[in-house]
């Protein structure tokens, strides 16, 4: 079994690669970190930690010692992306540059610093949102959209400024490449086109020649032994590296934990023996980290989640195991005030009345969503 954590907002990525098990021959769990940070258990076994840009500083924490519990009481478990280890967006962009792997710069926008190479645009350090500027092209454009973005109300605390490296190829379209890492394999996904230099998506029809040179790219792997390398320096091993070239050089734009994986089935028919090498890889690779053990779960050491004293509104408090043992905590206390007659029944229930009440209303709709847990 493989055992994939994410975000509950962000589970919908994992959709297609569920759909595929069949296909790709192995057995794949999903699980939130409501869910992990709500039971205070862990499986054994092959375990993916995604989603890091998603969560707080003492979640990672938190999911750290789930990792070490699963590792002492079964050294079987293999794990990718460890917690304590994955380098996100700032830390990834700037090791990369100073090991020499990849020229863009990174500058964190509240710093005061100016970026050294330009064109640049800023975005939020974490997340998916994109650019929130166009290219700019001087120190002085790049001063000025940061007093428009602090004029508008949006601080500049999170955000970064990133070199834009990449190039137009001959025919003037910016070109995305995408490769997922599963482990030491290399699976090449996609060449997305716009015309855009933002490129989210092909914004221009596939001729064939450019289905052509897409299926190079996947049948090739041209660029593996350098992703790999690029992985590594980034303590990742699982995810989807996002990159472009320039002058025959990658540049690499982040690497996704939690990627969103190809159709499987269905699609472009001008794209299908695409699909068929990336299922075939992709199965390889799924199948080669796949634990084969007996499944169990193991309790994990929850001290960071109890000392973290501005936890009460974050969802995983919400799943139904924590409010279970809150129900009984409660139950206890006002048992306790009753037996001991030390408040009168207006008292106690003015003391525990208004707590009792919302948690029996979070209990209630708790029962309504945990079908989505």
């Amino acid at each position: 079994m493989i055992h994939i954590f994410v975000c509950r907002r962000n589970n919908s990525t994992m959709n297609r690669l569920k759909q595929a098990e069949a296909m790709l021959g192995c057995r794949i769990a999903v699980h939130t970190y409501s869910g992990l940070f709500g039971r205070r258990e862990v499986p054994v076994g092959t375990l993916i930690f995604t989603d890091f840009d998603h969560l707080k500083s003492y979640e990672i924490d938190a999911a750290a010692l789930a990792m070490n519990a699963a590792l002492t009481a079964a050294p079987e478990t293999t794990v990718f992306n460890r917690p304590e280890r994955a380098l996100q967006r700032t830390a990834l962009i700037s090791r990369l540059q100073r090991l020499g792997l990849n020229e863009v710069e990174v500058v964190r926008a509240d710093t005061g610093k100016t970026p050294k190479d330009f064109p640049v645009f800023v975005r939020q350090e974490d997340g998916c949102g994109g650019p929130e500027t166009g290219l700019l092209q001087s120190a002085a454009e790049y001063k000025a959209a940061l007093t428009d973005l602090a004029a508008t109300g949006r601080t500049l605390s999170g955000r970064i400024a990133l070199s834009f490296a990449a190039e137009p190829d001959s025919e003037g379209y910016y070109l995305k490449y995408g490769a997922f890492v599963i482990g030491r394999h290399i699976v090449p996904q996609h060449i997305l086109r716009s015309a855009e230099w933002n490129v989210k998506s092909s914004s221009t029809e596939m001729s064939p020649a450019f289905i052509e040179k897409e299926l190079a790219y996947i049948t090739e792997n041209p660029h593996a032994d350098a992703l790999r390398q690029i992985a590594e320096a980034g303590c990742i091993d699982y995810g989807r590296i996002d990159y472009g070239m320039r002058d025959g050089r990658i540049v690499v734009f982040e690497i996704n934990t939690n990627p969103v994986f190809p159709r499987f089935i269905g699609g472009s028919a001008d794209r299908e023996e695409r699909r068929r090498i990336i299922v075939g890889r992709l199965s390889d690779a799924f199948r080669e980290i796949e634990y084969t053990g007996p499944a169990r779960t193991v309790p994990f050491d929850d001290t960071v989640l109890k000392n973290s004293t501005f936890i009460e509104r974050d969802s995983w408090l919400r799943h139904p195991h924590v409010a279970l043992r809150q129900k009984a905590h409660w139950q206890r206390a006002l048992g306790r005030i009753r037996w001991q007659g030390a408040l009168s029944r207006t008292r106690w229930q003015t003391a525990l009345g208004r707590r009792w009440s919302n948690l029996r209303f979070r209990l209630s709709r708790i029962r309504r969503q945990t079908g989505r847990n």
